[in-house]
Order: structure tokens, then sequence, then C-alpha cells
């Protein structure tokens, strides 16, 4: 875990050793040392963490859901046993696995600018939160290896609390760049909340 999040009170942990809501910073790194697949967020606001973890969970679950109704639909793609998969160690000194193919940003959409003004998602994303009375997103990062590219990261971005009613959650899609993945996470979540906001 990131030294700067020593400075936050709460620790969700999503995907590590253990899960759930830490209020020691030592405990909560301590899950996500070594995990490749660790997936975790700080807050200072209890409500807002556990809001944020339970809405996360959701997510997972019908994410869950919806690959074993294609597994269903589409059968098991290889029956054999799973090996562990290769990985490689990312910025933080933790191991990612190494991935061949995922769904990542095109480079022709990183930095475009073909616009004139290019706001950032994640604060339109704040603002429209906060005009339609809903708590801030958080974001959940993940990190994956990639054969001949390095470490990719992607972002869940959810609201805490489930305060639409519907699990509207939104994942981004991978980019070699932190920012530009969480960008594209805040633009997938910010259509949703406006679709269903009208």
């Amino acid at each position: 875990m990131e030294a700067e999040l020593r400075k936050f009170t709460y620790f969700v942990i999503i995907k590590g050793r253990n899960t759930g809501l830490f209020t020691s910073f030592d405990v909560a790194s301590a899950q996500v040392v070594d995990n490749p697949n660790a997936e975790y967020q700080a807050f200072n606001c209890q409500a807002l963490a556990f809001g944020s973890y339970t809405a996360r969970l959701k997510a997972i679950e019908k994410e869950n859901e919806a690959l074993d109704e294609m597994t269903q639909l589409m059968g098991q793609p290889d029956d054999s046993p799973r090996k562990c998969p290769p990985t490689v160690v990312t910025e933080n000194g933790r191991r990612a696995p190494l991935c061949r193919w995922i769904n990542c940003i095109p480079p022709s959409e990183v930095a475009s600018g073909a616009y004139a003004v290019n706001l950032s998602m994640e604060e339109l994303l704040q603002k429209v939160s906060y005009g339609a009375s809903l708590p801030p997103p958080s974001y959940f990062r993940t990190e994956l290896g990639v054969r001949d590219t390095g470490v990719m990261y992607a972002f869940s971005v959810i609201l805490p609390g489930n305060p639409l009613g519907a699990g509207v959650h939104a994942k981004g899609r991978y980019n070699p760049l932190e920012t530009d993945a969480k960008e594209d996470a805040a633009y997938n979540m910010l259509q949703k909340v406006l679709h269903t906001t009208d």
C-alpha cells in the first residue's frame, strides 16, 4: 500500500488476504502486500468508507452474476486445471499478474487534444454528483502486467450507499498511465449518473 495513504483513517480492502474495513494503515497494508489482485481505497469518513465497501461488493456480485450467465451460455473456455499466471513487479513493489490481452484505451483516444478545452472527467463527475446531492464517487484501482507493455491500470467507480436505488457502478479500460485509466472510469460513470438522474 502506498505510503501517502498513511494520512487516512479508514482503509477499505476489497481484494486482499482479508477483506473489510480497517482503521490501521499497517494492518491494512499487510492485507495487500505481495497480492497481485489487491483492490483497496482509503477514506477519512467512516460512513463513506462503509458505503464504498458495500457498494463495491454489490458491484462485484453483479459482475460475477453476468460472468456466470455468460459462462452458462457459452460454456467454459478451457477445462484444464489453471496454472498460476506469471507476474511482473509494479512501481510500488507489488506483483501484478501478467496478461496477454485486456481491454485497453487505444492510443488514439489518449490525450488526443481534439477539444479546445479538456475538462477533467474526474472533476466533472464530482461536480455532477454534488449537484445531484449524491455522495462523492469512490475509485478502486486494479493493476495488471501486460506482455511488452508493462504494468497497466484500471479503475472501478462506485457511488457509496447506492443512493440512486440501482447498482450504478462503472469500470474503466486499462492504460499504462494511471491518470488516463481513472479518467476513463470517471467518464463511464458520468454517463451512467447523467442517464440515471436525467
